[in-house]
């Protein structure tokens, strides 16, 4: 394909593009509420944090449709909560919080705080935290104008189906508590119903959300509400509706097929301002959802873009070959350095291996993307240097590590994080977007994790709060569960990461954790069980014992640090406590209760609540504590952690033997 022939396609393209722009307008809102509680100027603060965040949710909303940021600090912090319905696809469910996010903030241009959506999505941003907490404002009512036949038992067997699905929504996951069901009413009418609570609530805060929206209609509150055949409420925490045909789909959930009854939108456009927080919206059977043709020109977008690079590419390419005589460089003739060929120092120049994955960054890009490494932009500093908060031309929310000329970490420990990462693909590792290695400049480019490292709210009295037992033990699980795709015995690329500690543990905008910083990480070979150095790494608290004495590192040494992590973040402790003017270690203050079978004096007081589980707590304290046992070969590998920390599996453990450094602190003493 020529130029011309490209250019020809192009405009035949536009032409279908223009036309279908023109018929495919997506419908208003569904709902829209524009709340007085504040309003911001163009370009402040507030308004930077706001775009910050909303421009980050195609990307962020997470792959069970939910996304929860805050971005500043008061008074001009900024939080934004965006839920899908628990039935609706991935990709329908960007497309349309994207899509209610940019409508609602041209609906409410100077508000501080708006809420609104469509069927499939709602989205709610404001100048308070409203993170893991219930919010019921501000609030929606939508209702059916047709009335139910037998008022009283309609409502009696309503309620039993809400009261089911409700239990069932707060027994969920932390990732999804939503449920959706069918029961028969009175004369043989269907009732269908869906309730969700956004996954950020607790399993209590979640009854409670869904029970006293539940009470919005039967104690009349929504008096408009009552005694119809199809009604709902929407909050920003919680939301549930019901009608007499289905209005979900069974994506998640199996019901029998019958043909939706949808909501529609206000007839008022644009919709008011609410001085009370509140908005009502009265159903119509002929509405259907605009989420389809959200789609199509984005699809075609796309086409021309790929049209554009390829006779981009295939143009400089036939350049190319008349410059070189055919021959074309290849990025994968460049040298390749084998990791077991080289010795634990830094090498002077080392080459990058070729990753189809990997984006090779120009400086330029990265510098125009964190305002020249401004200080406004760092998010964190190590070692090896400083991490900061970028937005790349696409509007993609990146980390850029920038590696300090006088870094421990060197050329060989920069490609060892490129090669690594580039090969690495799992839900609880950090993924590597692309580097740059200009000079003296030594950069990688990560995905942008938004709540920092598990140190930052483990040990920070005001955020530790938000890590109850459920979310630090699906943290716990989670890395165990990183751990394991580490160490993959059967896979050529089985890692020792040698530096696993709470700072390299990032969290998402739902609190998962991600592994991240392998500058450290080896590559054992199929056959290989362990490795030996003349170089510490590592953190203090986290190193194995046989490592630190004789530079013998493997699996098992990872296994120790993960006991280490998985004590702080029961006891929400260091691994080094500070005790008046003395320290003691937490290894030593957690062996010496097990002994006594006091365990539960060093559980963190957040985790002391009736309705904390704590023989799971105390188990959980029983396997870290096999983790970190003296002799190595005593530590179970992490498959075996994985399943001793399985709730479904009854596996009885055995007594664990003397922690290694509480081995050797008592012996100096």
């Amino acid at each position: 394909m020529d130029l011309q022939r490209c250019l020809v396609f192009l405009y035949l393209l536009s032409s279908i593009i223009i036309t279908l722009s023109a018929a495919a307008q997506p419908a208003d809102l569904v709902f829209s509420v524009c709340s007085k509680t504040g309003n911001y100027t163009p370009n402040s603060t507030y308004h930077t944090n706001l775009n910050t965040l909303l421009s980050s949710l195609s990307s962020e909303v997470n792959e069970y449709g939910f996304y929860n940021a805050s971005e500043g600090q008061s008074p001009d912090m900024t939080s934004v909560v965006a839920l899908c319905r628990g039935d609706v696809k991935l990709d329908t469910c960007r497309v349309c919080v994207t899509d209610a996010a940019k409508k609602l903030a041209q609906l409410c241009p100077n508000q501080k705080e708006a809420f609104g959506g469509y069927d499939e999505c709602v989205i709610l941003y404001s100048h308070r935290f409203i993170i893991g907490s219930i919010s019921k404002d501000p609030y929606v009512y939508r209702w059916n104008s047709e009335n139910a036949t037998s008022i009283d038992q309609f409502n009696e067997d309503l309620r039993k189906l809400l009261a089911d699905l409700g239990s069932q929504a707060a027994k969920g996951s932390s990732f999804l508590k939503f449920a959706a069901g069918k029961t028969t009413g009175p004369d043989f009418q269907p009732i269908y119903a869906l309730v969700q609570c956004t996954p950020d609530l607790s399993a209590q805060d979640c009854s409670a959300c869904l029970n006293a929206s539940f009470g919005e209609i039967s104690n009349s509150k929504c008096d408009k509400c009552y005694g119809k055949r199809g009604a709902g409420i929407i909050w920003p925490s919680c939301n549930f509706r019901y009608g007499s045909e289905r209005f979900f789909s069974d994506t998640l959930i199996q019901v029998p097929a019958t043909p939706p009854l949808p909501l529609s939108p206000p007839t008022t456009s644009p919709p008011p301002q609410s001085q009370s927080g509140g908005k009502d919206s009265k159903e119509d059977d002929q509405h259907t959802t605009p989420t389809a043709l959200f789609v199509v020109v984005p699809v075609i977008v796309v086409v021309v873009m790929v049209t554009i690079i390829v006779c981009i590419v295939l143009r400089k390419r036939r350049k190319r070959r008349q410059e070189n005589g055919g021959m074309e460089e290849k990025e994968s003739q460049k040298l390749c350095i084998d990791q077991s060929e080289v010795a634990e120092e830094p090498s002077s120049s080392v080459e990058i291996c070729a990753v189809e994955s990997l984006v090779k960054f120009n400086l330029i890009t990265l510098q125009n993307a964190t305002d020249n490494f401004s200080k406004t932009k760092k998010i964190g500093e190590g070692g090896f240097g400083t991490v900061y908060k970028g937005t790349l031309e696409n509007d993609q929310l990146v980390a850029v590590k920038r590696l300090s000329e006088h870094s421990r970490q060197g050329n060989l420990e920069f490609k060892n994080e490129v090669d690594f990462i580039a090969k690495l693909q799992h839900n609880n590792l950090v993924k590597l977007h692309g580097y740059c290695q200009e000079g003296r400049e030594m950069i990688l480019v990560y995905e942008f994790v938004s709540n920092g490292g598990l140190d930052g709210f483990l040990f920070d009295r005001d955020k530790c709060g938000y890590l109850d037992w459920e979310r630090r033990y699906i943290i716990i699980e989670s890395i165990a569960s990183g751990l394991i795709y580490l160490h993959k015995e059967s896979s050529p690329n089985r890692i020792i990461h040698r530096d696993l500690k709470a700072s390299n543990i990032l969290l998402d905008a739902n609190l998962n954790p991600k592994i991240t910083d392998f500058g450290m990480a080896r590559l054992f070979a199929l056959n290989q069980t362990q490795g030996s150095t003349n170089t510490l790494v590592g953190s203090h608290g986290y190193i194995a014992p046989e490592y630190a004495r004789f530079g013998i590192y493997s699996d098992k040494s990872d296994v120790y640090s993960f006991g280490v992590l998985v004590l702080e973040i029961i006891s929400g402790q260091r691994n080094t406590i500070q005790s008046g003017n003395s320290k003691k270690d937490l290894l030593s203050d957690v062996w010496i209760e097990w002994e006594k079978g006091s365990t539960s004096n060093v559980i963190d007081p957040l985790l002391k609540r009736p309705s904390s589980p704590k023989q799971e707590i105390e188990r959980c304290i029983h396997v870290a504590l096999l983790c970190v046992q003296e002799n190595a070969d005593d530590r179970p590998k992490m498959p075996i952690v994985h399943d001793m920390l399985n709730r479904n599996l009854s596996m009885k453990l055995p007594k664990p033997s003397v922690p290694g450094f509480y081995t050797q602190s008592r012996v100096n003493s």
